[in-house]
Parts: structure tokens; sequence; C-alpha cells
């Protein structure tokens, strides 16, 4: 009779772990044992068995491969992921399938790799868990690239000829992961670790491109509450991070998101309101050519003098604001996700069919719609009448942004990209509205199954 008892194996460990888990399986948990996640969390994440979490964190250490990922140059780690990226093979192949104009491709086209695998979700809730949480990990892990370091610490000397620009303004749209980034910086400026401090009168003006929904409460998610996933907000700690000095940092905040679809009744009332919402907030130096402004609109930005503790003054030479953005850092959502912002308060406030939206557009960049070309008459009509309500940033100001970089060596357009977004970055692409694309692997590998999928053009 055979014993109850089961033998331990013979194999090694390593053996053991290689002839279950493949390579890339292996580099994920890599990633996430960097990062902090204990066994359980990435046994879930990466798909390992419970009883082989220990074997595995064996196999990767004596493979030298438990190194802290965020400390590596962006060079060494995507040859650590043995998938360098040739940004000029890249360039070539997108012009090749598209036609694009040459100047229209980005000049910087990065990989971030979270480790974070999207197969594994079981439902939506799960993969929108699972994008949450690659979205905080690309967050940190752009933070810590010394190439961003390098963008954000450029500041010339008077006398020094540079062939770049030095950058002034920078704008945000509401994004999760330019969230992420930025409470990466400033905890890395806590932690004293190095200083991104520009000295007095080299102070960037950071703007706010989306106002918010009113009358309705700006839901949070997992990682991140309402409040902070505001543009507001965003700009204020950002300004912690960069300027020295203690300005009142610009503000949209009492500003509605949309108009509402008022009657003839009701629009003289509304254009009053609106008249206070814009002496209360920073509106106008962002939106408003001066020439066009309301004189009997002056807001508490109009009247600064500049001192430490009050509101940030603007040149009048920079005003609006949105003509004169040397850098508008973005996210790109898809179509499913299209104006999911604040977890609905959006759709709320600006009374939108969600299922007909969808059907228009394929995506949106920084909030601006990429159109589905398939629209149809009503689709139409529903996209041009939110454009028309919409008081944030819009695709004119994104072109004057990313074609004034292509002219003056400025870094424009920033899109970072996770997930499987390529359609909408590739549209983005070819309608000149990005400079820059950080991405992770999970749509650098979209991108290339969609440029290869093209017949050339």
């Amino acid at each position: 009779m055979k014993s109850a008892i089961t033998k331990p194996s013979r194999k090694k460990p390593d053996i053991v772990v290689t002839e279950h888990y493949t390579d890339e399986q292996l580099r994920r948990a890599a990633y996430l044992y960097s990062q902090g996640f204990d066994n359980k969390e990435i046994a879930q994440m990466v798909g390992i068995g419970k009883n082989h979490t220990k074997l595995v964190r064996q196999h990767l250490e004596a493979a030298g491969l438990l190194i802290h990922i965020c400390n590596v140059g962006l060079e060494e780690q995507l040859e650590y992921d043995g998938m360098f990226l040739n940004q000029d093979t890249l360039r070539e192949l997108i012009i090749t399938k598209t036609g694009i104009r040459p100047d229209f491709v980005p000049q910087n086209i990065r990989v971030i790799d979270t480790g974070v695998d999207f197969s594994n979700a079981k439902n939506d809730e799960d993969r929108e868990r699972l994008w949450e949480l690659s979205a905080r990990l690309f967050g940190r892990k752009l933070a810590e690239l010394p190439i961003i370091h390098e963008l954000l610490r450029y500041v010339p000397k008077v006398e020094q000829e540079s062939d770049r620009q030095n950058w002034k303004t920078l704008g945000l749209c509401y994004s999760r992961v330019v969230r992420s980034f930025i409470d990466a910086l400033a905890e890395r400026e806590t932690h004293a670790k190095w200083s991104l401090k520009r000295g007095e009168g080299q102070e960037v003006i950071f703007v706010p491109l989306w106002p918010e929904p009113l009358a309705v409460p700006m839901q949070g998610s997992a990682f991140f509450s309402g409040e902070r996933l505001s543009p507001t907000a965003m700009a204020r700690d950002f300004a912690n991070v960069i300027n020295n000095t203690p300005y009142k940092p610009l503000s949209l905040h009492m500003m509605p998101a949309f108009d509402p679809q008022v009657t003839t009744e009701e629009s003289d009332d509304y254009i009053a309101a609106k008249r206070l919402f814009r002496r209360l907030t920073a509106f106008d130096l962002i939106f408003t050519p001066p020439e066009e402004r309301d004189n009997r609109v002056r807001s508490q930005w109009d009247l600064s003098n500049g001192d430490p503790g009050a509101p940030q003054k603007v040149p009048t030479s920079l005003q609006p604001l949105v003509r004169h953005l040397d850098i508008i850092m973005l996210g790109i959502g898809a179509s499913e996700f299209c104006g999911n912002f604040w977890n609905g308060a959006f759709w709320e406030h600006g009374e939108i069919d969600r299922d007909a939206l969808s059907k228009a557009v394929i995506g949106d960049v920084g909030g601006c719609f990429i159109n589905n070309p398939n629209q149809s008459p009503e689709g139409k009509k529903l996209i041009e009448d939110l454009e028309n309500r919409w008081n944030g940033l819009k695709k004119e100001h994104l072109f004057h942004c990313a074609d004034r970089s292509r002219r003056e060596n400025l870094p424009g357009v920033m899109a970072f990209v996770v997930g499987d977004r390529s359609e909408i970055l590739l549209e983005a692409i070819l309608q000149g509205l990005v400079n820059c694309v950080w991405m992770d692997r999970v749509c650098y590998n979209s991108l290339i199954r969609f440029l290869n999928e093209l017949k050339p053009r």
C-alpha cells in the first residue's frame, strides 16, 4: 500500500520556479517586491501560487533581481527589462504607417514599467483597482527618473546660450497619474534627498486648467481623495515643491466646469452669477484675453502686488496664461472611462448622457475629446454642446502649446499614459496635440501591435 505522506520534491528551488512561471511573471514580481508589496499582494497581482512566493523571492534574490528599480536610470531600467526602446525606430514606424508630418511625432517617447498585469483582472472593479495601482506606481517611478529632475531643475543663466528655452508656466489637468507624480516629488522633497526649489525671480506659475463640478461631491478612489484630484489642488502642491516664495496659487475652485443648460429667462441670472465666479477665481487670467474681459470683473490676482503670501502676480505679457503655457501635464482616457472624472461627479454636474458620449468618442486627451470616426449626427451634436458649455482647457489650447513647443523647443504637452490607450494616443499624435509621451509597458505593447496591424499610408 502506498504511503499517504507525499515525499518532498527533490527539485531545486530554481527549477521549481522556472518550471511554473514565465520570465514575464518573475520580472513583474521583482518590480513589486522592490516597491514594498508583500507576498500575498504579489501572489494575487502576478498569479504566483501562495506556496511558491518564498521560493520565488529566493530565486529573485539569488539572481540579483531584487534591486530598487526606482533608483535605476531610464536606459538601465529598460535594459534590465530586456526591452531597450529605440525612439528613432518607433518614430519611423509611426511615420511609415500613418503618413504623419514628421514634426508631429513626439521627440521624447519613454516607457516606465509598473509590473502590474491587467490581464489578471477578473471584472471591471478589479481592473479599475489594478489600473489605479499601476497609476500610483507609474507616478512614483516617473518622479525618480533623472531626466525629469533635469527638466524640472532647468534654469539657464542669462549669459548662457542654450538651445532650450527656460520654462516659466506649467498647466495641469485632472489626472491620477499626475497626482501620483506630484505626491512622489513632495515626498522626496520632504525627506531632503534632493531639492527642486527655484531661486527668487525664477518661480514657476502653476496653472489649473480644469474648473470643478459644483454642487456635486467630488468622490475619490482607493488612493486619492476627491479634493486632491482637483487641478487647483495639484497646482498648489506642485508650487510648494518647486517655488521658494509662498504665493497664494492660482485657483479655479469656485468656477463651474460646465455652463448649465439654462432657459432664456434664466440666462441673465446665470451671466450675473458667472461674473461673480470670475471675480472669485483666476479664470480670466487663465482663459480670457485682456481685451475681451469685463472691466467690472477684477479678481484678487488682477490686483495682486506679488508679495509673499499674496496671490501670485501674473505679468500682462503672459495673459491669458492658456496661450503662454510652456508645459501641460495630462493623462489620456479610453472611451469606456472617458469623462469618468471624480467617479461620475462630472457626469451629474454636466448633465451628460454617459452611454451616448462613449459612442461618440474614442477617448480624451486632458479632457479634450477625440471623436469616433464613425460618430453619428447625434453624437456630433452632443460633443459640440459639451465643448461649448465646458469652461476648461480646449483642444485649440492643446494644439497651440504643442505647436509652440515645436517652434521654440519648449517641453510642451507631456502625456502620461497607463493602460491600453494606444488608439487614442496615436490619434492625439496625428492631430499634433502631444510633444512628449511617458507610457507603461501595457500601452507600449498595445501601440506596437496597433501600428503593425495598420497598412502603410
